[in-house]
Parts: C-alpha cells; structure tokens; sequence
C-alpha cells in the first residue's frame, strides 16, 4: 500500500479482484499472528496457525498460496494449487518438526 493509501497497480493481484482486494498479496492464509522482517535482507515471514496439526513460519513472496485450508504444514504427495509455496517451517503443535 502506498503511503496515500492507494494499492499498487503491479500487484499480481490488482488486476484479478477490485476494490481493497486489490490488495492482496497472498492466499491459503489461516490465521496469521506474527510478522517479522530481517534486518539485514528486508525478507519479510508471518506465523501461520495451522488448524490441526501444524503451525507454519512463511516467507512473503508474491505471488503466493500458502495452501490452506487444503494443505497444513509442508506439502505432501497432493497436487498443489497454482503458485503454491511451502513454509520455510512447519511444526507440529507438539512442538515437533513436521
């Protein structure tokens, strides 16, 4: 978003929705709670919390599904939606890497 408030028109979705969806900037996104972006590379991650069986960290890249509600945690042998991405890492709400 810009700083006058109006959403960027080479945003991959700006020209599939309108209006404020316009905005969008990933799908297959649960329930995200933390964010956080690195100091030394600009890379941005959010928290994602899987509904099940895992909670994900994700890495924003546009254009991106992060598969949910089809797909939690890392991908298994399912065919993937289109622009599909994997967590950078997914854990088990044991606490275990999954």
């Amino acid at each position: 978003i810009h700083p006058n408030g109006t959403i960027p028109t080479d945003n991959y979705y700006y020209q599939t929705y309108t209006g404020i969806n316009r905005a969008i900037v990933g799908l297959g996104i649960r329930n995200p709670f933390k964010m956080a972006i690195h100091p030394g590379n600009g890379r941005i991650f959010f928290n994602d919390v899987g509904g099940g069986s895992a909670e994900e960290i994700n890495e924003v890249i546009m254009p991106s599904n992060y598969g949910w509600p089809g797909i939690e945690g890392v991908r298994s042998s399912q065919s993937p939606p289109i622009f599909y991405r994997d967590p950078v890492f997914a854990y088990g709400h044991s606490g275990g890497a999954c």
